[in-house]
């Protein structure tokens, strides 16, 4: 048998191992959860879902309420503008004070032992 078959054969073997394993942990899981099911709290078992007041009535959204709606997106919007003016900005000022931790000489660390002597 060529190395390649054999490499073949040994990856073929590999990959359908680790698919059967992961197959048997799921039926585990599945077992298990079946065998002790999770029990709803209480008042968790009924669910109800919230809808707007005005749909419930049966009244359509006032007109007021959208363009209030609007406007506050659109606000937003333009505040978020100009940061992107400025993104390139911190560019041009050149390195910050972070990098000038480079410029002054390390000392040397000292061993345990010399701090004592001193």
């Amino acid at each position: 048998m060529s190395d390649l078959l054999r490499g073949l054969n040994v990856s073929v073997w590999s990959f359908g191992l680790t698919f059967v394993a992961i197959g048997l942990l799921v039926l585990v899981i599945i077992a298990v959860d079946r065998l002790f099911p999770v029990k709803p709290e209480k008042g968790e078992g009924e669910e109800t879902v919230s809808e707007p007041a005005g749909e419930l009535a049966g009244e359509e959204s006032d007109d007021a309420e959208v363009a209030a709606a609007i406007a506050a997106a659109l606000y937003r919007l333009q505040e978020e503008e100009p940061m992107y003016e400025e993104l390139g900005s911190a560019l041009l000022s050149g390195p910050g004070p972070w990098w000038s931790v480079r410029r002054y000489p390390q000392q040397p660390m000292r061993v345990a032992s010399e701090q004592r002597r001193d």
